[in-house]
């Protein structure tokens, strides 16, 4: 649910009304309780999409093992030739991340 339908369900509930009537300690309390939902709506919006995420790697993944295996290779032998593309991956990776870093080391230093 995004900030306009939240706004929307407060007016229709009459909260608006009831927040712009209250006492600067309610309000405050209300802001909290309001900052609290934003924040726990946000991580569950985060949670829907790392298990999107997930499933759409794991679908990939067993798309590609089926199709080694149609090529003649065994199932241990696609999970290792995967596991191994992951790890060349993620070691790219950290090597795109210290060359960044260096090179915001050696701007820093020119300035």
């Amino acid at each position: 649910m995004n900030r306009r339908e939240r706004r929307k369900l407060e007016k229709q509930f009459g909260l608006l009304k009831q927040y712009k009537n209250a006492s600067p300690k309610e309000k405050a309390e209300i802001r909290a309780r309001r900052r609290e939902m934003g924040k726990k709506l946000h991580e569950q919006h985060l949670e829907r999409i790392e298990n999107s995420l997930r499933e759409q790697r794991e679908a990939t993944e067993a798309r590609v093992i089926q199709s080694w295996i149609a090529k003649g290779k065994t199932e241990e032998e696609a999970k290792e030739i995967l596991n191994k593309n992951y790890e060349i991956q993620e070691k790219r990776r950290l090597d795109l991340e210290e060359r960044d870093r260096q090179r915001k080391l050696r701007k820093k230093l020119k300035v």
